[in-house]
């Protein structure tokens, strides 16, 4: 229905852009494709690197993003209290 007034608008009645905007609705949102645990299982013994299998154990367990993994350091780890401190996290929010 907005793409009909959008058109209508700007096309038909030949009016700028800018003195009439739609908004677009939003798309939407899905889940992901979850992993069994056997799946889980066969992709880090699939890891021949130790660093890359700590990298996805470490994803795994944290529940983090790529992102988050990519940019953690060993003083964001703390081991007495087994905790990660992930600093730049999505929306510039540390967890």
């Amino acid at each position: 229905m907005v793409h009909r007034l959008r058109f209508f608008y700007h096309e038909t009645l030949k009016r700028d852009r800018t003195t009439f905007c739609l908004p677009s609705p939003r798309q939407p949102g899905t889940l992901p494709a979850l992993l069994s645990r056997e799946e889980v299982r066969r992709l880090i013994a699939h890891a021949a690197n130790l660093k890359h299998r700590t990298m996805l154990l470490t994803t795994y367990a944290g529940g983090l993003r790529l992102n988050e993994v990519l940019h953690l350091r060993v003083g964001d780890i703390d081991s007495a209290r087994m905790t990660l401190r992930v600093e730049p996290g999505k929306g510039g929010k540390d967890r």
